[in-house]
């Protein structure tokens, strides 16, 4: 494999991706943990390293202390498949802490996908976990290693909602790393969240233009934007200023979701861009969110990848 980095990077750009379920599918599977942060392929080539999302967003600069700590692992060229996290102080990935920024991070690698310019896509989840194994060891900061749970996916599931996790990943015994979505990879989550495309806000009752009472939410559907409901809690009063000014930037005076209702003429409508994090506790028949909370802002996704998660 030849190339340099940049030819590595386009090699493994596409990543596996899990489907969303109440209950495994037919099969045998083993579970690891599910952590609550930014999905980040390390790619090195020599010396040189570079982090980057499924999306292909440049985070090196971000967490760059994970990224030198990548180039001295023993390889010439390897790519890794993890997520970036900041663990709070019981050691449980906050979500918050990590859009603030707040260190120390840790880059939890649960596959790897090439080493020294072979290709172990086509290898078992098993084999490739041994791989990784054998590269990291016993991994101190700013490594950890996502490891294979033993027990039922029921017990393992309430065992990681009561630690405070945001759920399971479960990984087809014997499967290889597929890129793409399909079954498997599952996930099974402790509550409903889901990423929605914002197409706008409705202004605080009383306050000025550019602070936000609630956002105006939208998924794809078909290859459009559809409007899919709003969010009103959940924020403090500086991130609804600054989301308010945020969306004014890139203020639109007509809705760019299909189904926007009319709402009193009082929606501030914006180009789709940001892309938010919200919990619910289930979809009403007109497929708005119900109950909804915001969470945060993802800044590692884009529109076109918030694409309902049913259950």
């Amino acid at each position: 494999m030849g190339g340099g980095l940049s030819q590595l990077m386009a090699t493994f750009a596409e990543v596996e991706n899990a489907t969303l379920v109440d209950q495994p599918p037919p099969g045998e599977y083993t579970y690891e943990l599910k952590y609550d942060g930014y999905r980040i392929l390390a790619c090195k080539w020599g010396s040189e390293v570079r982090l980057r999302s499924r999306r292909g967003q440049d985070w090196t600069s971000d967490f760059h202390e994970v990224a030198t700590a990548v180039s001295t692992l023993a390889a010439h060229t390897l790519v890794l498949d993890g997520e970036m996290i900041a663990p709070d102080q019981r050691g449980v990935p906050s979500f918050q802490r990590l859009q603030n920024r707040q260190r120390p991070f840790t880059y939890v690698v649960f596959d790897l996908v090439c080493r020294d310019n072979i290709d172990l896509r086509g290898q078992s989840i098993e084999e490739r976990r041994s791989a990784l194994t054998e590269l990291l060891g016993a991994p101190g900061p700013p490594f950890a290693r996502a490891t294979a749970l033993p027990g039922k996916a029921d017990e393992l599931l309430r065992a990681a909602c009561g630690a405070g996790f945001e759920g399971l990943m479960g990984k087809r015994v014997g499967s290889p790393y597929r890129p793409g979505r399909g079954l498997d990879w599952i996930k099974l989550k402790c509550e409903r969240r889901q990423e929605f495309a914002v197409v706008g806000y409705l202004p605080l009752t009383g306050a000025q233009r550019g602070v936000v009472g609630s956002l105006l939410l939208a998924l794809h559907e078909n290859g459009r934007l559809i409007y899919a409901g709003k969010v009103g809690t959940g924020f403090d009063t500086k991130t609804r200023s600054q989301l308010g000014q945020m969306l004014e930037e890139r203020h639109v005076d007509q809705p760019t979701a299909a189904r926007a209702p009319g709402l009193g003429g009082l929606a501030r409508w914006a180009r789709p861009g940001p892309v938010v994090e919200v919990r619910l506790s289930e979809w009403t028949r007109d497929g708005y969110a119900r109950h909804p909370s915001y969470l945060g802002l993802r800044p590692d996704k884009l529109p076109e990848d918030c694409v309902r998660e049913s259950r």
